[in-house]
């Protein structure tokens, strides 16, 4: 089997909503993305500039700076720890960084 037919491939996707019907809110988008692994049997590699989103959708973050990685790992440890961060992401100290649900 081809790893291509078990992996799926999202860029941007709440950008990609702009000319699209706004009905579908962000929460909504989280959970359609959220069902697709158990639903299809498939992973999801999400490519999106949303904090807020990759930190509801993700297991393992990969953060970028400059086309280099500044952070490979879980995400709970990237989002859960301030200092860090704060550091790799400039977010402000509040919102679904800190646990408030989207």
């Amino acid at each position: 089997m081809k790893l291509g037919e078990k992996l799926r491939y999202l860029r941007e996707v709440e950008g990609s909503m702009r000319g699209l019907d706004r009905a579908m809110t962000q929460q909504e988008l989280v959970r359609a993305i959220s069902a697709l692994p158990a639903e299809f049997g498939v992973g999801i590699l999400l490519v999106e500039e949303n904090a807020e989103v990759a930190a509801t959708l993700c297991r393992q973050v990969v953060v970028l700076q400059l086309g280099q990685v500044a952070y490979s790992g879980g995400a709970q440890e990237l989002f859960g720890d301030a200092q860090l961060r704060d550091s790799l992401l400039a977010l402000p100290a509040h919102g679904a960084m800190s646990g408030r649900p989207l």
